[in-house]
């Protein structure tokens, strides 16, 4: 649903800086998840989804490149 809604939008959120790896819409999910479960930092939320949804997000990547 998020990917849909972000796919209407007539400007991409981030436009300046390098090419991210994840999409707005993934990034988004991942919070919203992270937010649900009560996990309180952006490394919990990465660790969660390397360690459970690696599969769905294979470009996760490491939190430690990119704090």
């Amino acid at each position: 649903m998020l990917d849909d809604e972000c796919k209407l939008l007539d400007k991409p959120l981030r436009i300046r800086g390098f090419k991210p790896s994840l999409s707005d819409s993934e990034v988004m999910t991942m919070e919203i998840v992270g937010e649900f479960l009560g996990i309180e930092t952006d490394k919990g939320v990465w660790s969660y989804f390397k360690t459970y949804w690696l599969h769905l997000f294979p470009k996760v990547g490491d939190i430690e490149a990119i704090l």
